[in-house]
């Protein structure tokens, strides 16, 4: 799973979750491994969508790309 491979790889873990991800979409068998990665994430974002769906994952995807962008962007700078 990539988020572990991050995690073993001493990354840095960001998890955006919708509101109700945890009782909606993740299922009861993966629940362990979600908690793993809130716990293990240097930062959780939880959107403002009540609810998990299409809108909800484009705005994590629009999040997530932004995040990474602006990281990228200010480690550029300091170099």
């Amino acid at each position: 799973m990539f988020a572990e491979e991050l995690l073993v790889l001493g990354g840095r873990l960001v998890v955006v979750p919708s509101r109700d991800c945890r009782p909606t979409v993740v299922e009861p068998d993966h629940a362990p491994a979600f908690g793993h990665f809130l716990e293990a994430a240097a930062e959780v974002v939880i959107l403002p969508n009540g609810t998990a769906g299409r809108n909800a994952y484009e705005a994590a995807r629009a999040a997530g790309l932004e995040a990474v962008v602006v990281r990228l962007d200010g480690a550029a700078r300091r170099d």
